[in-house]
C-alpha cells in the first residue's frame, strides 16, 4: 500500500460563458506521514497528560498514529510524551531505532518539585496498539509503558 506524503495541488479547468478558459488551484494537504530524508526523522510530535487521564488535545491521536506508522515501516522518528502531576513532572521521548528487529529507545526526564531531577533511559521490546493508544512493551526497568489515545 503506498499512501502519499506531503501536500498536493489539484489543478480544475473551468469554462466561463464568454470568457476564455480559466483555471482554479485548490490545495490539498494530508497529514505529516513519517519519511527517512532526515538522519534524526520525523518529529511527531508530542503527546500531554495530566496524572492518570488521556490526553484532551485531539492533535495526539495524529502523533501517535505518525509514530506507529514509522514503527511499522522501521523508519527513523520520536515521538515526546510529557506527564504533568501535582508535584512531578516527566518527559520521555521514544526514538525509533533501525535494525532487524526494528526497535524503541527511550529517555525521561523527571523533575520532583522543588528541585530533584532524574533522567533514565530504556531500550522497548516492541510496540503495539491498545485501547486506541500505544503499548510500548518490556521497556526496561520501566516495565510496559502506555500512552493513551486522547478522549473523544
Amino acid at each position: 500500500m503506498t499512501r502519499a506524503i506531503g501536500a498536493a495541488l489539484l489543478i480544475i479547468p473551468m469554462s466561463l460563458s464568454g470568457c476564455s478558459a480559466a483555471s482554479t488551484t485548490i490545495p490539498i494537504t494530508a497529514p505529516p506521514l513519517p519519511t527517512a530524508t532526515a538522519s534524526a526523522g520525523q518529529d511527531c510530535g508530542t503527546v500531554s497528560v495530566r496524572g492518570p487521564n488521556p490526553p484532551s488535545d485531539p492533535a495526539s491521536l495524529l502523533a501517535e498514529d505518525c509514530f506507529f506508522a514509522a514503527y511499522a515501516a522501521c523508519l527513523p522518528a520520536t515521538l515526546t510524551l510529557e506527564n504533568h502531576g501535582v508535584d512531578v513532572t516527566s518527559t520521555t521521548k521514544f526514538t525509533i531505532r533501525r535494525g532487524s528487529p526494528c526497535g524503541v529507545e527511550g529517555t525521561t526526564a523527571t523533575l520532583i518539585v522543588p528541585r530533584t531531577r532524574q533522567t533514565s533511559s530504556f531500550t522497548c521490546a516492541r510496540m503495539t496498539r491498545r485501547d486506541g493508544g500505544l503499548l510500548l512493551v518490556a521497556c526496561g526497568d520501566v516495565g510496559d509503558i502506555f500512552v493513551p489515545a486522547p478522549r473523544p
